[in-house]
C-alpha cells in the first residue's frame, strides 16, 4: 500500500492511495480554505476521463430531473413512517437522556440501504444502460427514499422526546 501524506498550502491534509490499475483515491481535509478551484477540478475530471474513457461516456454527471421530486416524496413518506414506528420503542425521557426499548429495525434498515446501494452501483458499472432506465431508477429511489427517511423520522421523534400514551 502506497499512502503518501499530502500537505497543501491552504491548510489541508490528506492521504492518497494509488491502486495497481492506476486509479488514485484521495481523502483530504481543508481547514479554512477554498478547496479546489474550477480549473483544478476540471483538470482532475479530464484526467479521469482520459484514463477511463469508456466509463466517462457511460456515466451521466447528474440524475435526470424527475428523480429528485420522486426521491423527496419517498423520503418524506419514510420520515412519517419513521416517526410512527419510533413511538413503539421510545419509553421515556429524563433530563438529557432518552430510554429506548431494544429493536432490530435499525440494523435491518441500514443493511437494506447498504445492499440497495451496492446492487445499484454494481449494475451501474456492469450495465450502465440498464442503470439509466427509468424503471431501474424508480425502483432504486423507491427503496432508498423511505429507508433513508425512516432513519431521520426516528431520530426526530427521539429528539422531540415524545412519550407514547
Amino acid at each position: 500500500m502506497r499512502c503518501k501524506p499530502l500537505i497543501k498550502r491552504s491548510g489541508g491534509v490528506g492521504l492518497g492511495y494509488v491502486f495497481g490499475n492506476g486509479l488514485a483515491v484521495n481523502a483530504e481535509y481543508n481547514h479554512l480554505s477554498d478547496g479546489y478551484d474550477r480549473a483544478e477540478w476540471a483538470r482532475q475530471t479530464e484526467a479521469l476521463h482520459q484514463r477511463f474513457p469508456r466509463h466517462a461516456a457511460e456515466f451521466p454527471d447528474l440524475a435526470p430531473p424527475w428523480v429528485w421530486p420522486l426521491f423527496a416524496l419517498a423520503y418524506e413518506l419514510g420520515v412519517v413512517l419513521g416517526v410512527r414506528l419510533q413511538r413503539r420503542w421510545l419509553l421515556g425521557r429524563l433530563g438529557g437522556k432518552v430510554e429506548l426499548a431494544g429493536e432490530w429495525l435499525t440494523l435491518a434498515t441500514v443493511s437494506s440501504l447498504f445492499v440497495a446501494n451496492y446492487a445499484f452501483n454494481v449494475v451501474s458499472v456492469i450495465r450502465p444502460d440498464v442503470a439509466a432506465l427509468r424503471g431501474t431508477l424508480m425502483f432504486y429511489v423507491l427503496i432508498i427514499g423511505p429507508l433513508s427517511g425512516s432513519l431521520l423520522g426516528r431520530a426526530l421523534h427521539v429528539a422531540r422526546g415524545a412519550v407514547r400514551p
